[in-house]
């Protein structure tokens, strides 16, 4: 479990990194230059690591008709853009809380609809981060002016 843990906040490191260089490349190009660097980039690693490790994996033989396979991918996308066009106008710290309390709420919402399960405590603590979110930019906001 604790490698999992670290894996995790590695993952989440990485992913504040990575909106901050897409960020900084969709200011000096556009966001749509951004996105398509990011995810021709991380095609060609995919393809290095899957080469170097995934000798295990199968294949792929054919295009599966399950539509769901194919949206994470297209869903990313989206988010990818997203998140190089807004970045630059939003200091990372609101970014990244701003996303984390998206994150939570739609996982509350994904529970609820598909596993039929709603968690008042996530809920709780969603309003909880998004009230100090609030107070914590009403504050920036005066001390700023």
């Amino acid at each position: 479990m604790l490698v999992a843990i670290i894996v995790s906040l590695l993952s989440g490191f990485t992913l504040v990194t990575a909106r901050v260089a897409n960020a900084k490349l969709a200011e000096k190009t556009s966001a749509l230059t951004s996105t398509f660097y990011n995810y021709v980039v991380g095609l060609l690693l995919s393809i290095v690591v899957l080469g170097l490790l995934g000798h295990s994996e199968l294949p792929i033989t054919s295009i599966s008709t399950n539509v769901w396979i194919y949206t994470g991918g297209v869903i990313s996308v989206f988010v990818v853009f997203i998140q190089s066009a807004v970045a630059p106008k939003i200091p990372t710290f609101y970014m990244t809380l701003l996303l984390f309390v998206g994150q939570l709420f739609a996982g509350v919402i994904i529970d609820s609809i598909m596993a039929h399960k709603f968690s008042v405590g996530q809920v709780i603590g969603g309003l909880f981060v998004l009230l100090g979110f609030t107070l914590n930019l009403m504050i920036d906001k005066k001390a700023s002016s």
